[in-house]
């Protein structure tokens, strides 16, 4: 079995997730939307080649918690789960994408 590395640094699926936060934070003015810094953090984190659930967990809670919460309270939660989510599930597709680890046919 081969034992496949990979830098998370080189990614650009976070900084596209930035640049779109703190776009959106200058076109609608409103600061609470520089939470979402920390969501492309939390999902950039737990980004894996392989989209293990054991690495994207802090993502999957995220989500599950700001739909949970969201909805019923605060609708500001179900946008930072859905930036962690959206971050982390992108930039794991763009790591197996550089890792060949695609799934591919038989």
């Amino acid at each position: 079995m081969d034992v496949v590395t990979f830098n998370r640094r080189t990614m650009v699926t976070p900084y596209l997730a930035l640049v779109s936060v703190l776009a959106s934070t200058f076109v609608y003015h409103d600061a609470w939307l520089l939470f979402g810094l920390l969501a492309v953090y939390l999902g950039w984190i737990g980004t894996a080649p392989n989209l293990n659930l054991a690495d994207g967990c802090i993502a999957q809670i995220s989500l599950l918690i700001g739909v949970l919460i969201g909805f019923a309270f605060v609708p500001r939660l179900l946008l930072f789960g859905g930036i962690v989510w959206v971050t982390w599930f992108v930039g794991s597709l763009e790591l197996a994408l550089r890792t060949s680890q695609w799934p591919r046919g038989t």
